[in-house]
């Protein structure tokens, strides 16, 4: 373009084109400039909204904190704001950037869902109840104010309600897949098992990529006894986010509940490479090599456990039952009452007390101790037993012996 600049006199071509670069120059200074924060409040309030579908929070945070300058009044850009707060779980500053965008749009039916999470998670449920309801009177097909209120039931123990909230849900959107996870999580709590697998089926089918999902479902297949699908389930769920080793932890556990020991082993030996904090695994582990007569492995499983946490009743348990094996009376007492001293649920630690009781000669708290376990048994009935319970009774034949 320049080589168009032509004239006879030199100064005046010179001059031409120092215009020109000139000029150039003013043009790409005020394209730089429409790029600039608060040059286009919109553009950037997307780009916010991306940053936080993201997960770059602090990019977020900056653009938006940039934009409420320039947009003082944008009840969305406050909404937005309080968005990131509340990801970043800064709750106060949250609920003040909420309140100010429902101060601006009082019709602003996503900031009251938001802000009831927000109550919600802080426990005030006072509070968090009519957000979410005020959220859904003035939108009343809005599913995500349906589910946090159905949520928020679930954590106030309302089961009820809280169902009814997420069937409310699947009927506005059939494809809500977290509303069929929380009905199957609660159905499973209330041990409506066949319920409960109907509906984590309909929840893994909508998201096949989360473990969580397909844990719960094998959890599930193991309370109905159907450990073949089970298996398969925990399978799944080792492949996949959010905890592999949880989900190996279980696959090994129902393996040890078919009798399979060394595919129990090597499921069990894995979940704790991948996390040697699992609790679980170290149990189930102890639990195996305990049934195949490793006392000594055994006990160092439940040794891992205690150093993780002092307080587990099931490893005070174990280690308890193991000193009884080996006639180590007043050691096997000292777990043993430990065992229920933390957890008073603890049905076989009661029975394994009972059984050192009377080999102590002890016959009056042997006596209690068996009918605190026969109480909880019958509290218990049906759900699924874990360890060696039952084959101690049958060995010990302790109901006669303490008569």
């Amino acid at each position: 373009m320049t080589g168009e600049i032509r004239h006879s006199n030199p100064r005046v071509r010179k001059m031409a084109i120092a215009v020109f670069w000139l000029l150039i120059a003013i043009v790409s200074a005020w394209a730089l400039a429409i790029q600039e924060p608060g040059a286009d409040p919109a553009a950037r309030l997307r780009e916010g909204i991306a940053s936080i579908r993201r997960g770059d929070l602090s990019s977020a945070e900056n653009i938006l904190s940039e934009l409420v300058k320039q947009e003082p009044n944008s009840a969305t850009a406050r909404y937005w704001m309080g968005i990131v707060f509340l990801e970043q779980s800064r709750n106060d500053a949250a609920a003040q950037s909420l309140l100010k965008a429902i101060e601006l749009r009082p019709g602003y039916a996503e900031a009251y869902d938001a802000l009831g999470i927000i109550y919600d998670r802080q426990g005030h449920y006072e509070k968090s109840e009519p957000a979410f309801l005020h959220a859904l009177a003035l939108k009343p097909d809005d599913t995500n104010a349906l589910y946090n209120l159905g949520l928020s039931y679930l954590r106030q123990k309302r089961t009820a309600e809280a169902i009814a909230r997420f069937q409310e849900t699947l009927k506005i959107d059939e494809r809500y897949a977290k509303a069929y996870l929380q009905l199957g999580l609660a159905d499973s709590d209330l041990g409506k098992y066949l319920e409960a697998r109907d509906w984590l089926e309909k929840y893994v089918a909508l998201a096949p990529k989360d473990g969580f999902g397909y844990i719960k479902l094998g959890e599930v297949f193991f309370h109905l006894i159907m450990y073949p699908e089970a298996i398969q389930a925990f399978k799944t769920a080792s492949t996949m986010a959010p905890d592999p080793s949880h989900a190996l932890s279980q696959l090994g556990f129902t393996y040890y509940n078919l009798g399979q020991y060394p595919e129990a082993e090597q499921a069990l030996e894995k979940a704790r490479s991948l996390d040697p904090k699992n609790i679980d695994a170290l149990l189930y582990l102890g639990t195996v090599l305990l049934d195949e007569g490793k006392r000594q492995d055994a006990f160092a499983c439940f040794d891992q456990s205690l150093a993780l946490q002092p307080t587990n009743s099931e490893a005070l348990y174990y280690q308890g039952y193991i000193y009884y094996l080996e006639g180590k009376l007043d050691k096997a007492l000292t777990q043993l009452q430990a065992a229920v001293r933390y957890s008073p649920e603890n049905a076989k630690a009661y029975y394994a007390l009972a059984l050192t009781y009377h080999q102590l000669k002890q016959p009056e708290a042997a006596q209690e101790a068996l009918a605190t376990f026969q109480k909880l048994q019958a509290q218990q009935h049906g759900k699924t037993q874990k360890g060696a319970m039952y084959e101690f009774r049958e060995r010990e034949g302790l109901a006669h012996a303490v008569q």
